[in-house]
């Protein structure tokens, strides 16, 4: 059974003890003002309450020990700890720990308590991230890496995502770098779900949705997105790959707005993937990106014309025998 707002208050005071003197009906407002401002469980809340109080002492803390940091200030300091931990081993609720993630894609907030929301990943996994409007962080950028100190863990729905508090911070590294990876080859195919599609509108989730049915949240207004689903093949081997809307209208050369122009012009849809097959299928491409399950989520591509002629056929030839090879396998199964 979940515990009241007077219950987690109880606990807050039992946790300090006499170590700071708090009153209980002081420490229900302050759950209840977290929970009003970010809506979030009071569990979370809690939480919350928790550590600006240990970092309101911690800070009075140093304010006594001001006179002898001054005295020492000529003394250098070891540079402050950053202890990794990767997305994909994340299990617990609430718990902070420090990340170097790459942000994959930056989403519209859907609440004014929101600053930013999007996807990160750090090679092991991709999680969501909510940075809350009234924190003094740094405002991130799709494709850029950054450090997140004293990041928060948050299970909902039985997802992990990364959330942030006063003790938290972000810092930009431009010079690291996470897992990734990169691959050239012909692109071979445009999977169904490519060109214009539309996705969930409410808060946090951006799942894909057909015939305005949300899997999650039922039937919903969707709002139009644009995506490539490709095949890379370099003879070798394929990969699967994933262009968000901002790669997507990068090698296309054609914004979401125009898609659905095309839309429009055509009364179908499908005409943007089918401009896509016809655009980029059997072109040579060089792509980079970080890997998520089967998916190669792609922030760099370039299409590679110096390659010459004679390279090229080998290589679709390959691709083509290969592609014929696994289907005959198939149908044998």
């Amino acid at each position: 059974m979940s515990k009241t707002t007077t219950q987690h208050a109880a606990d807050i005071i039992n946790n300090f003890g006499s170590e700071v003197d708090l009153e209980q009906e002081q420490v229900e407002e302050s759950i209840r003002d977290k929970i009003d401002e970010y809506l979030i469980p009071a569990r979370d809340a809690k939480d919350l309450v928790e550590k600006e109080i240990k970092q309101s002492l911690s800070e009075d803390a140093e304010t006594e020990e001001e006179s002898q940091t001054k005295q020492s200030s000529d003394t250098p300091q070891p540079e402050e700890t950053f202890n990794r931990q990767l997305i994909e081993d994340i299990d617990t609720d609430t718990a902070e720990h420090d990340y170097l993630v790459e942000v994959i894609e930056l989403w519209e907030p859907t609440s004014e308590n929101i600053g930013q929301v999007g996807l990160i990943a750090d090679g092991s996994d991709v999680t969501k991230f909510t940075i809350w409007e009234n924190l003094d962080l740094p405002e991130l950028k799709e494709g850029e890496v950054y450090k997140f100190k004293n990041a928060i863990t948050n299970l909902y729905d039985e997802q992990y995502s990364l959330i942030f508090s006063n003790g938290s911070e972000i810092t930009h590294a431009p010079d690291q770098a996470v897992n990734g990876r990169g691959m050239d080859g012909v692109i071979v195919d445009i999977q169904h779900g490519s060109g214009l599609i539309k996705r969930c509108p409410e808060d946090g989730c951006t799942r894909v949705i057909r015939k305005s049915f949300c899997q999650a949240h039922g039937k919903v207004e969707g709002e139009f997105d644009l995506r490539i689903k490709a095949v890379i093949d370099n003879g070798l081997e394929t990969q699967d790959l994933i262009f968000n809307r901002e790669m997507t209208e990068q090698v296309m050369g054609f914004t979401l707005e125009e898609a659905k122009q095309q839309a429009k012009d055509a009364l179908d849809t499908d005409i943007v993937q089918d401009n896509i097959e016809d655009e980029i299928v059997g072109d040579y491409y060089k792509v980079k990106g970080t890997e998520f399950n089967q998916y190669l989520i792609v922030k760099d591509a370039e299409e590679d014309k110096a390659i010459d002629e004679e390279t090229l056929n080998t290589i679709r030839s390959r691709t083509t025998t290969n592609h014929t090879e696994s289907q005959s396998e198939s149908v044998k199964a």
